[in-house]
């Protein structure tokens, strides 16, 4: 039987791009990010695994706007690779690999509070 395969956004110097993957090591793969957000640090892996279950990977090329504040928040985002800006009022922000944001979204369903622009191509 042939295993499933899926695409695993890489990340180098020349840009981002899709590496064929199965499945199960991209599952495996957002799991591990996931443990790390300290959002989630208390949960069990069965609860990450779930939440791993619903994750949309999302490639943004450098200049685009990722959420716009004002708008509403829909989604939780973690940077796998690349950088983004966050624009507030006290002065941007940066944010690399490993950062995320839009937690108050899903949390309190309040409008976004912040832009977030990609800086360079990322995932």
């Amino acid at each position: 039987m042939q295993e499933n395969r899926g695409r695993l956004p890489v990340a180098s110097a020349l840009g981002v791009w899709d590496a064929p993957v199965s499945l199960h090591e991209q599952r495996r793969e957002v799991e591990l990010v996931l443990k790390e957000v300290p959002l989630f640090s208390g949960l069990s892996r069965r609860h990450i695994g779930r939440i791993a279950s619903v994750v949309a990977h999302q490639h943004r090329v450098a200049g685009q706007t990722l959420v716009q504040a004002g708008t509403p928040g829909d989604a939780f985002y973690v940077i796998l690779a690349g950088e983004a800006r966050v624009d507030v009022p006290a002065g941007p922000k940066p944010l690399t690999a490993g950062s995320f944001f839009g937690e108050m979204a899903i949390i309190d369903g309040a409008p976004r509070s912040a832009t977030v622009t990609a800086v360079t191509d990322m995932v």
